[in-house]
């Protein structure tokens, strides 16, 4: 009976060594997240008329751009242009009658170099800014390649 006892505390005695060191061991698990700056902007992508037609010509952008916010009391979004009439020029020359946008509440008007709001949410989320554009081209235009930037912001409201 000795013996079974004897034999049965250096096994307990082994695994206890076995285990305990085992037990000293640790390793971390890292969790983080992060909380973005609060605002994204993609803009709608380029547009591109081609050769333009005296008279009407019209065109939509072919990716809409997207706007959002973890802002609690949502954004605002704002189109501008480069050109303070608001028309395509080429070089020192604009063509007549300015570029007609319509872009969320901007609804075939003019922009100039003055942000237009356009967009706006009440809360966290987003909106997807859609753009399109007329160009009447008349007689008296000048030949040339004519453009306009189209300059969108994001503002947290």
């Amino acid at each position: 009976m000795k013996k079974r006892i004897l034999t049965l505390g250096i096994v307990v005695s082994l695994v206890a060594a076995l285990v305990v060191p085992m037990a000293a061991f640790a390793d971390d698990t890292v969790v983080s997240g992060e909380v973005p700056l609060g605002l994204e902007l993609t803009a709608p992508a380029a547009i591109d008329f081609g050769v333009f037609g005296l008279g009407f010509n019209s065109a939509n952008t072919s990716a809409n751009g997207t706007a959002g916010t973890n802002n609690f009391l949502g954004l605002t979004v704002t189109v501008e242009s480069d050109n303070i009439t608001g028309s395509m020029s080429s070089g020192a020359d604009n063509l007549t009658i300015p570029l007609d946008v319509t872009t969320g509440s901007v609804v075939g008007s003019p922009v100039t170099t003055a942000p237009v709001p356009c967009f706006s949410t009440g809360g966290p989320g987003g909106v997807e800014i859609d753009l399109s554009v007329d160009q009447i081209v008349v007689p008296g235009d000048v030949p040339g390649v004519y453009s306009i930037i189209l300059t969108y912001t994001v503002y947290a409201n």
